[in-house]
């Protein structure tokens, strides 16, 4: 079965891991296996929407292609 966004029930895309003493955030492609204790599955939908506390932080190891580029990053007018 596959594993479903705890926030959404979609399908997930992502493993997010929380390390509250060190104020830390993970996340991962959900084809990867972790060893950092895996907390949650997330849609990509909330992946890309995470923002951690103040002061703590996002540790993005998702390999994620975007789909469009703009001319100005692609240097063609």
């Amino acid at each position: 079965m596959a594993p479903t966004c705890y926030r959404c029930g979609k399908a997930a895309a992502s493993w997010m891991a929380i390390d509250y003493q060190n104020r830390r955030v993970w996340l991962w492609d959900i084809g990867i296996s972790t060893r950092e204790g895996v907390l949650s599955a997330v849609c990509r939908h909330h992946a890309d929407r995470l923002a951690p506390p103040i002061k703590w932080t996002l540790f993005d190891r998702r390999n994620v292609t975007e789909m469009f580029q703009s001319s100005k990053e692609t240097g063609v007018a």
